[in-house]
C-alpha cells in the first residue's frame, strides 16, 4: 500500500525526472511485462514509490523501487530487502502488505497493496483530531505494531508521515525501511535535524530518548514514538515543538512535554494520561508493551472494554 504524502512528493512525475529519480521507466511504461507505471506517490532517501496497474491481476498496486543512486550499495539494498521480509512476516489489517520482491535490471522493487487516501500528517495541516478518532485510530495503530512486534519485527521510524488513513477510517502503518528483527537489535544513524535521521536510525522529533542515549531499540521506544503520534494526533503539534535540532534533542532528553490540555482544552483527562504514560523519559515507566496500551486506549472507547468486545464479536 501507498498513500500521498506531502504535496511536493505527489503527482504525475515528467519523463527525465523519473528516469533520474530512480530506476523505473517513465509515467506510462511498463515494468517486467506486466506493471503500468501510472503516478508518483512519495519518495525519500531509500526509495521511491509510484501507483502502478497490475495487468495480470487487473488491480491497482504500489511500487517502491530502490533509488538507483542506491543501486551498487550493499547496505542499503540490505536494508530494502530487510523492509520486504519484515512486512511479510506480518498480517494486520493495519499493516501495509507485500506482495512480492523483484529485480528489474539490477534495480530492486517492491509490490505492496495500494489504497486510496492520504497520510497522517496531511490531515493534521488541518488541525487536530476528534478524540473519538484519536482513540480509535490510536488503538488500530497499537494493535499493527502490537502485531509487529509479536512477529519479531520493530518499526524504529512510527510518524505521521508513515501512517496511512483509508477512505473508510482505518490507518496503515507504512514504511518499514529502519525495521530490525527482535531480539538483537542493534545499531544505530540521525543528522541534526527535525525530518532527516543520525545513528539512532529514526526521525528525530519521534525517537525515544534512552536510544539517543546509545540505547538498545526495543518495543517501549515504539510505543514512545505511537505516544508522539498520539499527542499529535489530538493537539496537531509535536511533543516537542523545538525547530533546531540540537535543541530539539536536548527536549528530548530532559523537558516534559506540554500537557496536552493546554494545547488542547476540550482533550478529556483519561486521554491526556493515556499519552503521557506513552511519552516517559524511563521506558519501564511507559506502556511496556503495546498490549498495555491497547488496553488503556479500549477503556477510553464509550462502553470501555465490553462494548470494544460486543462490536468485534459482531464482525
Amino acid at each position: 500500500m501507498a498513500l500521498r504524502s506531502r504535496p511536493r512528493e505527489c503527482g504525475i512525475v515528467p519523463r527525465d525526472r523519473t528516469r533520474a529519480l530512480a530506476g523505473v521507466r517513465a509515467i506510462g511504461d511498463k515494468v517486467l511485462d506486466r506493471y503500468v507505471v501510472r503516478q508518483k506517490l512519495g519518495g525519500g532517501a531509500m526509495g521511491v514509490v509510484f501507483k502502478a496497474f497490475d495487468e495480470r491481476l487487473r488491480c491497482d498496486v504500489a511500487l517502491k523501487f530502490l533509488l538507483e543512486t542506491n543501486r551498487f550499495d550493499e547496505k542499503a539494498r540490505a536494508r530494502f530487502l530487510r523492509e520486504g521480509r519484515a512486512l511479510a512476516r506480518i498480517r494486520h489489517p493495519a499493516i501495509c502488505t507485500v506482495r512480492d520482491f523483484l529485480d528489474e535490471a539490477g534495480t530492486d522493487i517492491l509490490v505492496m497493496e495500494f489504497v486510496e487516501g492520504q497520510t497522517l500528517d496531511r490531515r493534521l495541516a488541518n488541525g487536530p483530531l476528534p478524540e473519538r478518532d484519536v482513540v480509535r485510530l490510536g488503538l488500530q495503530l497499537a494493535e499493527g505494531l502490537g502485531a509487529a512486534h509479536a512477529a519479531g519485527v520493530l518499526h524504529r521510524d512510527l510518524k505521521p508521515a508513515n501512517i496511512g488513513l483509508s477512505p473508510n477510517g482505518c490507518v496503515k502503518i507504512l514504511d518499514f525501511g529502519l525495521a530490525k528483527m527482535m531480539p538483537g537489535v542493534g545499531g544505530v544513524s540521525v543528522s541534526i535535524s527535525t525530518t532527516d535521521t543520525i545513528e539512532v536510525r529514526g526521525t528525530l522529533p519521534y525517537i525515544a530518548p534512552e536510544l539517543l542515549k546509545g540505547g538498545v531499540p526495543d518495543a517501549a521506544s515504539d510505543v514512545y514514538s505511537l505516544g508522539c503520534v498520539l499527542y499529535e494526533m489530538a493537539t496537531s503539534r509535536r511533543a516537542f515543538p523545538e525547530e533546531d535540532g540540537l535543541r530539539l534533542w536536548h527536549a528530548i532528553l530532559n523537558a516534559s512535554p506540554t500537557p496536552p490540555r493546554r494545547v488542547a482544552p476540550r482533550l478529556s483527562v483519561a486521554l491526556e494520561r493515556v499519552i503521557l504514560g506513552c511519552l516517559e523519559k524511563e521506558p519501564r515507566r511507559r506502556y511496556v508493551t503495546t498490549a498495555e496500551l491497547e488496553r488503556a486506549l479500549r477503556s477510553l472507547l464509550p462502553g470501555g472494554w465490553l462494548s470494544d468486545l460486543r462490536r468485534w464479536w459482531r464482525r
